[in-house]
């Protein structure tokens, strides 16, 4: 969210800034304009979300400027803030689409409304775009061949999994979504596939937050960047290039991010057929398929026979893999490979299952659901796996944790929200949300309508 506060007072616009902040409102996303002239320009080099202007300011006053920035911003929410009470500036305010006419001085209650009815309009276009964005990208599964122009950019990447015991978490990376990015994941067989937009405010943003993924995921997973595209077609030629790379990943040591630019090498038929066995190695690890590993990597074994003596390097490289990927003490070699990976099958069947410790994790939940809690971290807290523990915790619980987690987090909103005078920026971060729009976004998502109306709503049926 960016907002403007465009005033000749500095003291003023220094108190509205302050006011923001205690809402919530990150310094950054603040810019400020001493007159008309600047806050144009300001408007012309940003997206703004909400504008703060002044009537009387030098240079161009704040109506004035308001007219010329409504051609390059009709989306802004503005709201004049003015020391006269002046029907003519209010008509003429109206007359310019303006939201609201606010004397001075601003309260802090009055951003904090202001702050929440732009929010929500954000969210409810948001939830519009993501609805024709979501149809958009189904479609390129199901109708390749079929032209679908799609409303804004799109940057896809796919996340594979290269460490069985710790396997890619769509749901983890949305519980910390982003205001400066929407996200779509799907599931294919390949991996994890992420389609990100960029939102108006943040242009470029999408760049960013791939580094952030690969900081983030690229201990244990290779994170493969797609060519941005706006529409189905050029989206079949990439996704094949994105897969084909995929599938030779294990060939190449140390490369966890392969960029847009990239081209997949052409392989040896040995060459892809040993890809094709370490890929179903992974595959049955993660499935805790005993017997499917122990095929697959005999036939593993009997393929980089025929590779040793002729591509050295790539023999070596696979093996550095393979050491990573299932925790193999020492160095892998030619000779003990079959032994190594024999007990690796061998500990998939013998491991038992541990005591969940069910009422104790539900427990440890409900006292820290309030702080920055993951699958990831709570899993290694209690001694699991990502991938089991998620499994034993559905069973336990009947949902998965993200879904559990929000549950907690929503109830605790609630009860917030009817009893006390809380803003919503406040009540998102006493409940654990990072942001007060993915607050509202997972609210709405629960409730069917947004904090602010759900308290208004039953405020009024109290009364």
């Amino acid at each position: 969210m960016k907002i403007l506060i465009a005033d000749d007072e500095s003291l003023i616009r220094q108190s509205i800034r302050m006011f923001l902040k205690d809402l919530g409102v990150d310094d950054d996303e603040v810019v400020e304009a001493a007159n008309g002239l600047s806050m144009l320009e300001a408007v012309k080099d940003n997206h703004f979300d909400l504008a703060l202007v002044d009537i009387r300011m030098p240079s161009m006053d704040g109506l004035m400027a308001i007219r010329h920035a409504r051609e390059s911003a009709p989306y802004t929410d503005f709201y004049v803030l003015s020391g006269f009470d002046d029907f003519k500036y209010a008509q003429e305010s109206i007359r310019l689409g303006v939201k609201d006419y606010i004397l001075k001085p601003l309260t802090r209650a009055q951003l904090g409304e202001i702050l929440e009815q732009t929010i929500a309009r954000m969210e409810k276009e948001k939830a519009k775009l993501l609805q024709n964005l979501t149809l958009c990208t189904m479609a390129l599964f199901g109708r390749p061949e079929e032209m679908i122009p799609f409303p804004q950019t799109c940057y896809p990447l796919l996340i594979t999994d290269d460490v069985p015991d710790a396997p890619f978490m769509a749901s983890e990376l949305l519980e910390k979504d982003t205001d400066k990015l929407m996200i779509l994941p799907y599931t294919q067989p390949e991996g994890t596939l992420l389609f990100l937009f960029e939102t108006p405010e943040y242009p470029g943003y999408a760049s960013v937050y791939i580094k952030e993924v690969v900081q983030q995921y690229g201990g244990c997973h290779t994170i493969l960047e797609g060519k941005a595209f706006s529409d189905s077609l050029s989206w079949k030629q990439e996704w094949e290039r994105l897969t084909l790379l995929a599938a030779c990943r294990f060939l190449f040591k140390g490369h966890k991010l392969y960029r847009n630019t990239l081209k997949p090498p052409e392989l040896k038929p040995e060459l892809s057929e040993l890809c094709r066995h370490c890929e179903n190695c992974l595959k049955a690890s993660l499935a805790g398929d005993y017997a499917s590993f122990s095929l697959s990597g005999q036939a593993l074994v009997q393929t980089l026979e025929a590779v040793w003596d002729v591509n050295s390097s790539v023999a070596a490289n696979l093996l550095a893999f393979l050491g990573e990927a299932y925790h193999i003490a020492g160095q892998l070699d030619r000779d003990n490979l079959p032994q190594k990976l024999k007990q690796v099958s061998v500990s998939m069947i013998q491991t038992m299952p541990k005591d969940f410790r069910g009422e104790e994790i539900l427990q440890y939940i409900e006292k820290h659901y309030r702080e920055d809690l993951s699958l990831t971290g709570i899993s290694a807290l209690f001694g699991f796996s990502p991938n089991y523990f998620s499994t034993l915790f559905k069973k336990k619980t009947g949902c998965n944790f993200v879904q559990y987690l929000t549950k907690l987090r929503i109830r605790e909103s609630k009860r917030l929200l009817l009893e006390t005078p809380m803003t919503i920026q406040e009540i998102s971060a006493a409940t654990g949300y990072y942001s007060a729009s993915f607050f509202i976004r997972s609210f709405k998502k629960a409730e069917g309508m947004t904090p602010l109306d759900y308290r208004r709503t039953h405020l009024e049926g109290q009364g």
